[in-house]
């Protein structure tokens, strides 16, 4: 899903003019998407959410620009990619709350695609989490490590318990986990 922000269709006044104007711009999409939300208001649409749809002409890390031949004509789309600012500000605030809280790299960590929870932290129970993810052990009374931090935070994904190893106890009672990606 993504959603789709500019729509042009052959039987729009302007599709040929934007047409032309992609093609003999030599620019990146996302120069010329500001472009267009300049030149050509028209073309932009009430963000909609869908399925990207025809053949991909052209991509950047914020847009997708595809297009499709039917019997009613010609259909250009740009999507935006699903990148939200809340994710990227999601992870700005992790990392800026691990550097000003000052846990050192015992605490906390980044991991992709782990298979088992078991294996890699100890966990009660095997989980599987599939993407890029942060880590953070919380403390023995289950606080946060990153302190005052942590309340402009958002809440975790998810939080899963540690085993205890025998009559030691853990130095950590769980670890909370950040999805890093959308």
């Amino acid at each position: 899903m993504a959603k789709v922000i500019v729509l042009v269709q052959d039987t729009d006044d302007y599709s040929e003019m934007l047409s032309n104007a992609f093609y003999n711009y030599e620019g990146g999409l996302d120069d010329f998407v500001e472009i267009i939300r300049k030149r050509f208001p028209k073309a932009l649409c009430e963000p909609v959410e869908e399925p990207v749809q025809g053949d991909v002409m052209e991509q950047s890390d914020n847009y997708i620009m595809t297009y499709e031949q039917h019997n009613m004509g010609d259909t250009m789309r740009i999507y935006e990619k699903q990148m939200s600012k809340t994710w990227k500000e999601k992870m700005f605030g992790l990392f800026d709350a691990i550097n000003r809280s000052g846990v050192d790299n015992s605490q906390w960590g980044v991991c992709e695609d782990v298979d088992d929870s078991r294996y890699e932290w100890g966990s009660i129970g095997v989980f599987r989490f599939a993407g890029k993810w942060l880590y953070v052990y919380t403390d023995e009374d289950g606080a946060n490590p990153l302190g005052q931090w942590s309340r402009s935070l958002p809440e975790p994904d998810y939080e899963i318990a540690l085993e205890r190893d025998g009559d030691e106890p853990m130095m950590n009672k769980s670890i909370v986990l950040y999805k890093l990606e959308d």
